[in-house]
């Protein structure tokens, strides 16, 4: 019932209008089989929790910002978002608030990115916090670099490919399949991998991916390069995307 604005990034705004579609369709046809089965047993039929035009409807509500841009949102309150360098559009809350001249800055974030990121800025530090609220899943676990990627991916596909063997890489739609397809790039472009087919069988990651194109903004300098010198880092010859059931069952 919420009606009022929803705030984030150009990117966010972007990805959460096809992801809040996809699990709004998955949501419909869930409900749609466990009332099937209710029917047998006699057991009354279950609602999805939100319809794709739910979906629809929260999005219009959705005010789209860009990064250090701040904006008031509320009586002394100013809203700036800060790159967090987790997924594309990812961000810190700043807000920064102004109580009868008494002024405090409040930081909250959710994942945080480990920096190092093929494809995105590392995340930003934000100065002069009075209170901090951070999400903190890892929060005590050091992980490994990130600069290796390119290494290990080589090492896992280079002897299955070179004896005409098969791959198959589960990968989420955001962010792990877009990193995978521009390593891919990268390491077949170079030489260091044949030149194989390759096939991204994900609506959803489709989707994503396309939402990656349009978001240049969010890339390191690294990724910006390659963008302005190959055109493309999600696409290539030998590279081809799946949106329709009928190539995914033929595949």
């Amino acid at each position: 019932g919420f009606a009022g604005n929803v705030y984030c990034t150009f990117a966010t705004r972007d990805l959460a209008a096809i992801m809040l579609e996809d699990s709004a369709q998955i949501q419909v046809a869930d409900a749609a089989y466990i009332s099937k089965k209710h029917k047998k047993k006699g057991l009354p039929p279950v609602e999805p929790l939100y319809l794709p035009e739910d979906a629809e409807s929260a999005v219009r509500q959705f005010v789209s910002l860009g990064y250090e841009r701040p904006i008031p949102v509320a009586n002394g309150v100013t809203l700036t978002f800060r790159d967090a360098g987790h997924i594309l559009g990812s961000a810190q809350v700043i807000l920064d608030i102004d109580e009868g001249g008494t002024k405090r800055r409040l930081l909250f974030s959710g994942d945080i990115g480990r920096g190092d990121h093929a494809i995105l800025r590392d995340p930003q530090p934000v100065e002069d916090v009075d209170v901090l609220l951070v999400e903190s899943t890892y929060g005590n676990r050091e992980h490994t670099a990130q600069s290796g990627l390119s290494d290990e991916v080589e090492a896992l596909l280079a002897g299955t490919l070179n004896n005409g063997g098969k791959v198959i890489i589960p990968a989420f739609s955001v962010g792990r399949t877009q990193l995978l397809v521009y390593t891919l790039h990268q390491l077949v472009d170079a030489g260091r991998l044949p030149d194989f087919p390759i096939y991204v069988d994900s609506p959803l990651s489709v989707n994503a991916t396309e939402v990656f194109r349009l978001h240049s903004e969010c890339f390191n300098s690294d990724i910006y390069t390659f963008l302005r010198e190959k055109e493309n880092p999600f696409g290539m010859d030998n590279l081809t995307y799946i949106r329709k059931a009928s190539e995914s069952i033929k595949l």
